[in-house]
């Protein structure tokens, strides 16, 4: 028996990118060292790594049907491949100096289609700010890129949504902070069960002691509702005079 499992929330997460090995690769050790300083350029600006929401973490197999010959009952149905859904993230309009988004214009409107790789890591945090478990999403390049419009009556945020694409993505979790979760759900479980058990065997004497008293008190009861029978009785009946 296990303890209570709680869902982690999902608004507490941070969000890594780093050019990808190939990319870097490409330039020689001038390129690895110009993608090293602009990824330490990039984190050190923090509103580069943070959105407000992230979506698109998506797999789905797809799934070819095979029609035999002289079958009408059923269809075969095989594997293909796996499609993953593009990442969107958004996040207020930055009119700053962005890293990400001069990523995203030069990808877009470089004519040359000379893609930027980056491996983006997306990590769920618990409440001390440590990694619950982590998407790490490999060979991203943008697709799209969106600002939300313009309305005079409205009083909401600008807001930018980057869409990539990307090869396929990676999950992991934190194999400590999972054996120590499953530890403490077995304890909780345990505790439970003791209480439980102790509960049961309380309330079983109770209900024993319970039966004893009533059994006496009706035993009492009886003794003195009895009515008292007359031992002294004469077995000469005599005879009346008159």
């Amino acid at each position: 028996m296990l303890g209570l499992y709680q869902p982690p929330l999902g608004f507490h997460f941070a969000v890594s990118m780093v050019d990808s090995p190939t990319s870097a690769a490409a330039g020689g050790l001038m390129g690895k060292m110009a993608g090293a300083l602009k990824t330490m350029a990039k984190m050190a600006i923090s509103y580069d790594n943070s959105f407000m929401e992230i979506s698109g973490l998506s797999a789905t197999v797809q799934m070819e049907t095979i029609q035999a010959g002289g079958v009408n009952d059923f269809v075969y149905k095989v594997p293909k491949g796996i499609e993953y859904s593009n990442l969107v993230l958004k996040r207020g309009l930055v009119t700053l100096s962005s890293e990400l988004q001069d990523w995203c214009q030069d990808s877009i409107h470089d004519n040359t289609f000379a893609y930027q790789q980056k491996d983006i890591s997306i990590m769920l945090m618990n409440n001390y700010h440590v990694p619950l478990m982590t998407w790490k999403v490999i060979k991203a390049v943008p697709v799209k890129y969106e600002a939300s419009g313009f309305d005079a009556m409205s009083g909401k945020i600008m807001v930018e949504s980057i869409e990539l694409c990307y090869q396929k993505y990676e999950v992991s979790n934190n194999k400590v902070l999972a054996a120590m979760q499953k530890a403490s759900m077995a304890t909780a479980g345990i505790q439970a069960a003791a209480n439980a058990a102790s509960g049961a065997i309380d309330k079983a004497v109770n209900s024993t002691i319970g039966q004893a008293e009533k059994m006496a008190k009706d035993i009492v009861e009886v003794n003195i509702d009895k009515p008292d029978i007359d031992t002294d009785i004469d077995i000469n009946p005599g005879f009346n005079t008159y």
